[in-house]
């Protein structure tokens, strides 16, 4: 009986508490977890039907160059995954792996049970071919044969997107340097409305899409530029821009790349809350490639670590990141603090950032080292020029004597 009145007053305080967050659009580390926990448990269990992202025993890179090797990792439905690492470690090349700008030389990449993309048949035959006759001594041969093997012996058994039936599922927000020239932000933005277009190119409901682009617009805050050109912008607002296009799109998963460069804190901070809304409101599938710890953990379900093109560690936020991994990865000190039960997000925040002690040790023991090689060279370098001098006072000396024999 005792048991039961405590039961109830547990019941009763946590039904208080539900009522009391019911209109909060900030969630408290209760809900966090029971929010990762309970609405995602499905995805604990690995249920086939939610994997957005399936990437089996990937390689990727630019030419004959690998970045990222035998790289295997399931992003499941509404995960907000944030890809973290040092500069080179390999998160661009594997968004646009993601995103089927690059081709990965083995293994390969699903999207929702589909290929990302395949060469047909015909073309997979000839690759095979040329693997086996151009590539003799390529290091991954085998396993860009073996991958081609695959795709052939599959090919029937499982489909592979077309570009523009992607697109209609799929935005990816690049890191994009050259904009076109001439064109006003709502035209811009427009071309994310395309992939829904027919086969002429024309939407035929211009009410629901003027809709679609306005509300864009005004979610990353540039509606008032509509009709300005994209060359009279800052790089900030034409980063905004580039946002506003792929949410015109209207897709499930969004894929960004450093989507907060060039902007000011507030404006990082509008970025990083829409992105929070789109994710918890609006179900959408976040995969995010950001440098700022903070601002990209603040909202993370899972985090992914990489470094030198390695998949360093991947899962739930308060499972991956500490201090250690940070030293490991980063090469940094850093102070983690995991917010109590009564606090809101961040579920962690990572401070004091600062260079390990050996850092300073190593670099001085680097310097001397330097120093002592300059020394050496200079030493060197000195003995050179004495044994030039020397040699030429010999071959000056021995021009009068020649002179006095010739007489």
């Amino acid at each position: 009986m005792k048991d039961k009145h405590i039961m109830s007053f547990f019941n009763k305080k946590k039904n208080e508490e539900q009522k009391h967050h019911e209109h909060v659009s900030t969630i408290d580390l209760d809900e966090v977890l029971s929010y990762h926990d309970d609405e995602f448990s499905c995805h604990e269990h690995n249920d086939d039907n939610d994997v957005v992202f399936e990437l089996n025993e990937v390689s990727l890179g630019y030419g004959k160059k690998t970045i990222i090797s035998d790289l295997s990792a399931k992003i499941y439905r509404n995960d907000f995954v944030v890809v973290l690492g040092p500069n080179g470690s390999g998160k661009s090349t594997l968004i646009k792996g993601l995103c089927r700008i690059n081709q990965p030389s083995s293994g390969h990449i699903k999207y929702k049970g589909k290929l990302i993309s395949r060469l047909p048949l015909f073309f997979l035959w000839l690759s095979k071919i040329g693997h086996k006759i151009a590539n003799v001594f390529t290091k991954n041969r085998e396993k860009a044969i073996k991958t081609i093997d695959w795709h052939i012996k599959n090919y029937k058994n499982i489909q592979a997107y077309k570009s523009k039936e992607l697109a209609l599922t799929l935005a990816y927000v690049p890191q994009l340097a050259a904009f076109p020239e001439a064109t006003s932000i709502y035209d811009f933005v427009k071309m994310g409305r395309f992939p829904s277009s027919n086969a002429l190119g024309i939407n035929t409901n211009p009410k629901r899409e003027r809709h679609i682009i306005e509300t864009a617009l005004k979610q990353v805050g540039i509606y008032d530029l509509k009709d300005r050109n994209l060359e009279d912008l800052s790089g900030g607002q034409r980063q905004k821009a580039l946002i506003a296009l792929s949410l015109a799109q209207d897709t499930d998963t969004i894929v960004l790349d450093e989507p907060t460069n060039h902007l000011d804190i507030r404006s990082q901070l509008e970025i990083i809350e829409l992105l929070h809304k789109l994710h918890h409101k609006m179900n959408k599938t976040i995969v995010l490639v950001i440098h700022d710890i903070n601002n990209g953990l603040k909202y993370a379900h899972k985090v992914m670590i990489m470094k030198d093109g390695t998949l360093v560690k991947y899962g739930k936020l308060k499972e991956v990141i500490n201090e250690d991994l940070l030293r490991e990865v980063f090469g940094v000190d850093a102070l983690i603090i995991k917010n109590k039960e009564e606090q809101q997000y961040p579920q962690v925040s990572v401070t004091d950032f600062k260079l390990p002690e050996d850092y300073f040790v190593k670099r001085k023991e680097e310097m001397a080292k330097l120093q002592e090689e300059s020394k050496q060279i200079d030493e060197e370098e000195q003995k050179e020029i004495e044994s030039f001098n020397k040699y030429k006072m010999k071959k000056t000396d021995k021009k009068p004597q020649d002179s006095d024999n010739t007489n």
